[in-house]
């Protein structure tokens, strides 16, 4: 019954998962702050934009079950710090995800290549860890156009740009430092941030069970779903890759939860639009609140 209601992902269905979501992550929180809420507020536009994303590629047949899962994935991320700084990251990730798969249509090529360095670049001046996609969207343009040096180079030079106005921006009104030394710095950062974590050691039992369910729902998903024709299976390829892309970022990133959310939305939604004992999946809804509620 539980599951059936998010069947669809209609307006009310989306209104209620939101609500829930907040719900389940406020109630985790020790303190309602700003930042909180900021993250609270991108982790919906995130949600949105991976409809968006998933509707406009066909990475699903239909919609369903897309809210459901989305209250699974607060369940988890709720044993998060909810760092904005790292959503907004994740936002432009996804857009330049967006237009990776648009490759595919053939249209505005150049006008693509070039928006996917930009919005990367804007991910990566916020969270340099998120460098680490980068093979993702070099793969992804071999996968749904061409493998070339001057498609990788129109990405690359998207990312030249916005890192060059960035620091253009930040010699004019913050700090007045040279290219090369704005360039040790963003180094400098990376460096310092990722060897904080090491199979992050802030990373408790809960936050690593997540990682061992998200993979095994993966796993089901390719054995079952890979995909039936060839257009499917390259848009399974790609979701592969950008998975284990995702899961080095256990390694050099403490709060790596919202990191899975996309290719979790995907495999989580497809296995349960799959599985017509619903009354197995109500059980486990419900156990995935209760723990939570346990765990407060």
């Amino acid at each position: 019954m539980i599951v059936r209601f998010f069947r669809f992902t209609r307006l009310l269905q989306v209104l209620v998962s939101i609500f829930f979501s907040f719900l389940i992550i406020i109630l985790k929180l020790d303190e309602l702050n700003l930042d909180a809420l900021i993250g609270l507020i991108l982790l919906i536009l995130i949600f949105l934009i991976s409809i968006f994303l998933i509707s406009k590629n066909s990475l699903l047949k239909n919609n369903q079950f897309l809210t459901f899962s989305f209250i699974i994935f607060c369940c988890f991320i709720s044993h998060f710090n909810l760092d904005y700084t790292l959503f907004f990251s994740y936002l432009f990730l996804l857009i330049s995800l967006r237009k990776t798969y648009s490759l595919n249509s053939n249209k505005r090529i150049n006008k693509k290549l070039f928006d996917i360095g930009v919005w990367f670049c804007l991910s990566f001046i916020l969270f340099p860890e998120s460098i680490i996609f980068l093979p993702t969207l070099i793969i992804g343009i071999s996968i749904f156009y061409k493998s070339n040096f001057s498609n990788y180079f129109k990405m690359f030079f998207g990312i030249i740009s916005i890192y060059i106005f960035s620091w253009a921006i930040n010699f004019m009104f913050y700090e007045n430092i040279s290219f090369g030394n704005f360039l040790a710095g963003t180094y400098n950062t990376l460096k310092a941030e990722s060897s904080q974590c090491t199979i992050c050691k802030n990373n408790n039992i809960t936050q690593l069970t997540f990682v061992g369910f998200y993979c095994l729902i993966f796993l089901v998903f390719l054995i079952k779903f890979f995909g039936a024709n060839l257009v499917e299976r390259t848009k399974s390829v790609f979701l592969l890759i950008f998975f284990i892309n995702t899961l080095l970022a256990i390694y050099i990133i403490e709060n790596f939860a919202i990191f899975l959310f996309f290719p979790f939305l995907i495999t989580l939604t497809k296995l349960i639009a799959k599985t017509k004992k619903h009354l197995i999946t109500d059980i486990i809804f419900l156990a995935f609140i209760l723990f939570n509620i346990i765990s407060l």
